[in-house]
């Protein structure tokens, strides 16, 4: 193969490739077809929530979905809801208000989608809602009244499809997805439709917690599904054994892949990664070594989302690198890695990486001590957040106020270093008692060891002092 071949090749390949990899949610939009075919797993989870949903005598269900972040809890209700089998005779209505897709991404860009999406979705069964007023946000009280009665009135037959308000994303809102909630109490308390809300774990616990109504409606008489991270290494075959098939197809996706082709889908990046067929994926951790799996895990606390960002990242320097890259026997088989010095130049406070590992060792106290290192480091042994905890890190030259923003800086929903060990009575957050209790995530801990490992690399007099040398690739 010419050298004018591969570079052909690289740049079709870098085209096909986030189509496979970038969150698959994206495509729901414009093209359905290719969300379902890219979707992956959760077949004992769908068959028991359409279990659930089968029975035509239940029409007011509350359903809960609850799974940590980038669990796949977003696709998960697409499917639910817009799958396949479900445009040619739907057994449900699906009407969605989904926060982080909403435009403005904000409460009112919220609650306008929902009027919206709840009045295409009747537009298309022939069951117009009329007497909405113009959807802006002074009407949204009057327009969700009006959905509410319209659906007590069309599902008095029986043949209509049961109608389910999902609400998705709602974390997204911060503070006021309380306050966005109780828009949608009317539809919960309907014995005309069903709810399915989805929501991290720690969220549906402190909404058990702060409000008597709110954990009556979602806490009582419901139906949690709870989604556990999938395997890493499962997702990415799935995801890119289509891109090694040869076969004719009516597959949208294959009729992607096949634009693309020159010398056989992927071959240039199967045959560097020593896979020659789709067999082979099943015999090795395609495309990456047990080692880069564990540390796409570990560095993730298991979100798939950015999962798939690190492997992007990782293919895509395969295609442009894969002379440089370093050979590895493991279980018999001369294997092609990227390296632990490779992973870190893609993906250590590099801006220009999909997912970035950012460098906990960059702010600094007067006294040249780092402050989210050393954050971290207390709230292994001391997680509450009080005056002891202070005293510990005062020496340290770490203020309280600047401790604060620490700890909510490696809490915050793009970081995830620290989640909350358990949630403050709603009595406390009424009087401010600042009194919580954190702990270090599986990533919270796994950045300690960077942190300890890109520190002593910079420092050669102390490359033999006895800490642990890490292994990610």
């Amino acid at each position: 193969m010419t050298a004018e071949a591969r570079s052909d090749d690289a740049r079709a390949y870098e085209e096909v490739l986030p189509l496979l990899l970038e969150d698959h949610t994206r495509h729901f939009s414009s093209n359905p077809q290719l969300f379902h075919e890219t979707f992956f797993g959760r077949g004992q989870e769908t068959q028991r929530i359409r279990a659930l949903l089968s029975r035509p005598e239940d029409r007011d269900q509350t359903l809960i979905i609850t799974g940590n972040a980038g669990v796949g809890k977003t696709s998960f209700v697409y499917r639910i809801a817009f799958a396949p089998d479900q445009v040619s005779g739907p057994a449900i209505l699906p009407i969605l208000a989904d926060y982080k897709a909403a435009v403005p991404q904000n409460m009112q860009g919220c609650l306008l989608g929902f009027v919206r999406h709840a009045a295409e979705q009747f537009q298309k069964v022939n069951q117009p809602i009329v007497n909405l007023h113009e959807n802006v946000f002074e009407s949204v009280h009057h327009n969700i009244r009006v959905i509410h009665d319209h659906i007590a009135r069309v599902t008095q037959g029986a043949k209509f499809p049961k109608v389910l308000i999902f609400l998705d994303d709602f974390d997204y809102a911060e503070e006021a997805w309380y306050t966005l909630l109780d828009y949608f109490l009317p539809f919960v308390q309907s014995a005309h439709c069903s709810v399915v809300l989805t929501m991290r774990p720690t969220l549906y616990a402190s909404l058990k917690s702060y409000d008597e109504r709110l954990r009556f409606y979602f806490g009582l008489n419901v139906d949690e599904t709870k989604l556990q991270p999938m395997a890493a290494r499962e997702v990415l075959a799935s995801r890119l054994a289509p891109i090694l098939l040869v076969k004719e197809s009516e597959s949208v996706l294959m009729s992607i892949i096949k634009r693309f082709k020159r010398h056989g889908p992927l071959e240039a990046v199967a045959s560097k990664l020593g896979v020659r067929s789709v067999e082979g994926l099943r015999g090795v951790d395609f495309p990456f070594t047990e080692r880069h799996n564990d540390f796409m895990h570990r560095i993730t606390n298991g979100n798939l989302r950015e999962v798939m960002s690190i492997a992007l990242d990782s293919l895509l320097f395969i295609l442009r690198a894969g002379d440089t890259l370093e050979t590895r026997t493991e279980g018999g088989l001369a294997r092609k890695v990227i390296g632990r010095e490779g992973t870190l130049r893609l993906f250590y406070d590099n801006p220009d990486a999909r997912f970035k590992i950012i460098n906990i060792n960059k702010e600094r106290s007067r006294l040249g001590n780092s402050l989210l290192y050393n954050v971290l480091e207390a709230i292994k042994i001391h997680p509450e957040i009080n005056d002891e905890l202070f005293a510990i890190l005062r020496p340290f030259g770490h203020a309280e106020r600047e401790i604060r923003w620490a700890i909510d800086h490696l809490a915050d929903r793009s970081q995830r270093l620290l989640e909350v060990k358990w949630i403050l009575p709603r009595a406390r957050q009424r009087f401010h008692l600042r009194y919580d209790e954190y702990e270090l995530t599986e990533k919270g801990n796994y950045y300690l060891d960077i942190a300890r490992w890109a520190e002593y690399q910079s420092k050669p007099a102390f490359q033999h002092s006895g800490i642990r040398s890490l292994e990610f690739t």
